[in-house]
């Protein structure tokens, strides 16, 4: 059984023609006739059904048409990688991935990568933990991305520093968008729009379905979904409730649709995976590194800025000792309106040291906020966030404090005169995240008015 045979078979079965068929591959058509004719001679099984107009597969046609397709997508690979051996600093690098907000981090990662080695290029594939799974087996994919738990007993593979937030994306003038959060006795006999994969999925090892508990073979389900902008479209629509994780759909201020979650809350951690015993191509072994690099800087920052410490619905974020977990900081929301917010900071012993208001600015893109940052002793500076050029700006006022960098920079400092007194780092999925443990107050205010203001 030749390579070239199974691309001419394949090369049928999508045309559906045998004629345009042998157009595409620049053959004539009694040459691929005789070809088709000598492998199902080959296999002693008839591929095809030949109609006036159409070619269609039988059974033993389509299984032969998925093993082509297994066959000639490991052939191409290994091509890819040995063509790679002759330049280091190119090939192909494929990840197979759900739906998962999580894919701004790697595509950071991809970013960094790209702008040394522009020759390097990346494949995406799309599919449910199953097919990501059957696809690494296969050796189809260099990495996956997989929803926790996972069985690991073939894998490596490194923790992703993000998690996916479960909620419900529903029309803001649907009854249940005056909820903050979402119980399970509030979506009772209400029609939901589910994600097919867990509907799909073995209860055992199914988190959305331990979330519900007995009502989980009770849901109103009037539709399910492989992708959530399909979903939304229906949410739209208000054909139901769209049960999905965070940072799919628009839900943005001047969009319809708004996202609450669920209470209590369910988060689901996600892993990157590859095949054990792995023979990378250089790219991939570069790809890896950089992933390890980049997640563990994150880990590392994240322990040291800030950490949620409330559970009441209010925001309580700290920046915390790393060497035992303290708070060195902590911000508290003291009170909520529509469209302004105050929060107040407290030092480790508990004395308040300054407090910052946040105005939600109308007729702004998404209403983007202005906070005004005061110290005890009478410091004030103001932080906006604004469009300039298509691209994201923070600005700054007051008390000689100023911003080098903008939202796209790979470095992002704030100064005080020429001095750099905190530093950040953007990492596409719209979290700043300090880079230093330097616990200056103003750097500290600073790190706070970022983690609101985005």
């Amino acid at each position: 059984m030749e390579i070239r045979v199974l691309r001419y078979f394949l090369a049928i079965a999508r045309e559906e023609n045998i004629t345009g068929a042998a157009n595409l591959l620049h053959v004539t058509q009694p040459t691929l006739s005789r070809q088709i004719k000598d492998l199902e001679d080959e296999l002693d099984q008839k591929l095809l059904v030949r109609g006036s107009h159409r070619v269609t597969l039988t059974p033993e046609g389509m299984l032969l048409r998925k093993r082509a397709e297994e066959i000639i997508a490991i052939v191409d690979k290994t091509e890819e990688e040995f063509s790679a051996m002759k330049d280091p600093l190119g090939g192909d690098i494929h990840i197979g991935s759900g739906e998962t907000h999580a894919m701004n981090l790697i595509a950071a990662v991809c970013r960094r990568i790209q702008k040394r080695y522009p020759g390097i290029h990346y494949h995406l594939h799309c599919g449910s933990a199953e097919e990501i799974a059957e696809r690494l087996d296969q050796g189809r994919l260099d990495f996956g991305i997989l929803t926790q738990p996972t069985d690991m007993t073939k894998y490596d593979y490194l923790s992703i520093p993000a998690e996916d937030t479960w909620g419900i994306i529903m029309r803001k003038d649907s009854p249940l968008a005056e909820k903050k959060e979402i119980q399970v006795w509030d979506l009772s006999g209400l029609p939901l729009i589910v994600p097919r994969e867990a509907m799909q999925q073995r209860t055992g090892n199914n988190k959305l379905a331990e979330w519900f508990g007995e009502e989980w073979t009770k849901l109103n389900v009037v539709a399910t979904f492989d992708l959530c902008s399909s979903a939304a479209i229906l949410a739209k629509q208000g054909i139901g409730y769209v049960v999905s994780q965070d940072q799919l759909a628009g839900t943005s201020d001047d969009s319809s649709l708004c996202f609450r979650p669920f209470a209590p809350g369910l988060v689901s951690g996600l892993d990157i995976v590859w095949k054990k015993y792995q023979v990378f191509s250089s790219v991939a072994e570069l790809f890896l590194k950089e992933l390890n690099d980049s997640f563990e800087r994150r880990m590392t920052m994240n322990e040291l800025l800030l950490k949620t410490t409330g559970t009441d619905g209010k925001s309580h974020l700290s920046v915390v000792e790393p060497s035992d977990g303290s708070p060195v900081y902590t911000l508290t929301q003291k009170k909520d309106s529509l469209l302004k917010e105050s929060f107040v900071i407290q030092s480790g012993s508990g004395d308040e040291v300054a407090s910052i208001k946040m105005e939600h600015i109308l007729f702004t893109p998404a209403k983007m906020p202005k906070l005004t940052l005061s110290t005890k002793d009478g410091k004030h500076f103001v932080v906006k966030k604004e469009i300039e050029q298509l691209r994201d700006i923070i600005r700054i006022e007051g008390e000689g404090l100023s911003v080098k960098g903008d939202l796209y920079s790979e470095h992002f400092e704030l100064l005080c005169g020429d001095q750099c007194i905190a530093a950040f780092t953007y990492d596409d999925a719209g979290k700043m995240i300090r880079a230093d443990e330097n616990y200056e107050l103003m750097a500290v205010m600073f790190a706070f008015a970022l983690e609101l203001i985005n």
